[in-house]
């Protein structure tokens, strides 16, 4: 976000460190060109991406280009976890979307009869990462395996295929 308080053409230059994920020097460098007019101020903002870069790991997943519509539902992996009553487990798992942003929701069943659902906001997603959530067991839950289940859901309302583990509890 830029605020413009001089009359006349500006350019504005950003440049991205190594620190901030930089893969190229191609496409670490941006420029825009701001021609403010009269003795109003503009307040300008703006999003780039560069193509083959998911935008939701850039910033707002808003880009500049026409709008297309998301009809690619993400993909999820639950990955099986073992844990301790009357502690917290991680719920493993793996999501992806190719614009780079989802959330999960988690359900954690035994016999048919469903003990938790769980979930998290939409983030950034990467390609082959574990996330996790953490799920407290009840103290007097019994002992053996349940059955903990995973659906990504993208920005556009797309959801990936339920995808099932074990979770053995002690």
């Amino acid at each position: 976000v830029t605020k413009v308080t001089v009359v006349g053409a500006q350019t504005l230059t950003a440049t991205a460190t190594s620190q901030q994920g930089v893969l190229s020097a191609a496409d670490s460098t941006v420029s825009l060109t701001v021609n403010q007019a009269g003795s109003t101020t503009t307040t300008t903002s703006a999003s780039i991406s560069t193509a083959g870069v998911p935008t939701g790991l850039n910033g707002s997943g808003k880009s500049t280009a026409k709008a297309k519509s998301d009809k690619k539902a993400p993909t999820s992996a639950a990955i099986a976890s073992t844990g301790k009553r009357g502690a917290t487990v991680k719920l493993r798992f793996r999501i992806y979307d190719d614009l780079g942003v989802a959330k999960a929701l988690t359900t954690v069943e035994r016999n048919g009869k469903s003990f938790a659902t769980e979930k998290t906001g939409f983030g950034p997603v990467a390609f082959g990462t574990t996330y996790f959530l953490g799920w407290h067991v009840p103290a007097l839950a019994p002992k053996g395996t349940y059955r903990f289940c995973v659906v990504a859901v993208d920005r556009a309302g797309n959801h990936s295929r339920s995808s099932c583990a074990a979770l053995a509890l002690k």
